[in-house]
């Protein structure tokens, strides 16, 4: 989650430099104070999950179309599943549904889960959205990176693999919006440096999380 809110402000910092409105949205489990310490309890709450997306699919024009990117690495988040379920249960939202995790589809948690759309739990979800990526209508991004594939545990996390998939995924986006030959926003894009040293100076910090964390909105803007 941490990785996808800095992804978000960075990808709207490069967007802005071109006087090109905010594109990306965070929605992250337990909120901005999840940002400086995590909230656990947030990630199980599959109805806050769903609730948080229709708030920001409700304030879009109804004429576009939405990209969720949600990033569970064991696939077992209920507040991330949850707003997977969502966008295949209500193609009127116009979101089509992305997700990024690295567990085996078959060995994700299938206990029933309060507010996800169908009986067993997350791995329900997973195999819709599995499903779904046959017809184009969604895309699961589950490449197997080695010990969380065989353990499945919720402590290996896919960090760093997780930080490739979205760099590179919306850096290409960027891109696209300067095609010309010197690909500067693609440049600008990969200098992220700066960005992940306040991403640094957070996680060290957390005492002064919320010193923080305004420093880190002050510099890329809400």
């Amino acid at each position: 989650g941490r990785l996808a809110t800095l992804c978000c402000a960075v990808a709207n910092r490069q967007l802005r430099l071109r006087q090109l409105p905010a594109a990306f949205r965070p929605c992250l489990a337990g909120g901005q104070s999840a940002f400086a310490a995590s909230v656990e309890p947030a990630e199980d709450a599959a109805g806050e999950g769903v609730a948080e997306l229709l708030a920001l699919l409700g304030n879009k024009d109804k004429s576009s179309k939405s990209l969720l990117v949600g990033v569970s690495c064991g696939l077992s988040a209920p507040f991330v599943l949850g707003q997977v379920g969502l966008c295949l249960g209500r193609p009127d939202l116009g979101a089509y549904p992305a997700l990024i995790g690295f567990n085996q589809v078959g060995d994700v948690r299938a206990d029933r889960v309060d507010g996800l759309p169908w009986p067993g739990g997350c791995r329900a979800v997973a195999k819709r959205l599995a499903e779904a990526d046959n017809v184009d209508r969604g895309l699961l991004i589950n490449p197997s990176i080695g010990a969380e594939a065989i353990a499945g545990s919720s402590r290996m996390k896919g960090g760093t693999a997780t930080l490739i998939l979205l760099f590179q995924a919306v850096g290409r986006m960027l891109a696209k919006l300067e095609p010309s030959a010197d690909h500067s926003v693609a440049r600008g894009w990969l200098s992220i440096s700066e960005h992940l040293n306040l991403l640094d100076r957070l996680l060290e910090s957390v005492n002064e999380g919320g010193a923080v964390l305004n420093d880190l909105i002050a510099h890329f803007g809400d």
